[in-house]
């Protein structure tokens, strides 16, 4: 059985870097920016598990994010670094144990 998964990659123009990029386990649906093109937010589900739905928001101009899940509520939130930065770890550790 095979999967299309959308990976999130989010990259600056001006800056040319990348502000994040999650691996191949996550994949993300309704992404939407906000009218003024200042908050980003996706639905993103880990695969191979997709048990849980999480919400992650950015708010680009203050560098950063939020991750929600229902029915867990806030998550983390801080530095787009650090929110990344967890996504990132919760990869690690599903590797290592799934």
């Amino acid at each position: 059985m095979s999967h299309t998964i959308n990976c999130p990659y989010l990259f600056d123009l001006v800056d040319n870097k990348f502000i994040y990029h999650l691996s191949n386990y996550w994949d993300a649906s309704n992404v939407e920016w906000s009218s003024d093109s200042l908050i980003l937010s996706m639905n993103l589900m880990h695969y191979a598990d997709v048990s849980v739905l999480f919400n992650l928001e950015i708010n680009i101009e203050n560098q950063t994010g939020r991750l929600y899940a229902a029915p867990y509520g806030n998550i983390l939130g801080g530095s787009i670094d650090v929110v990344i930065g967890e996504l990132q770890r919760t990869t690690q550790l599903r590797t290592i144990f799934y």
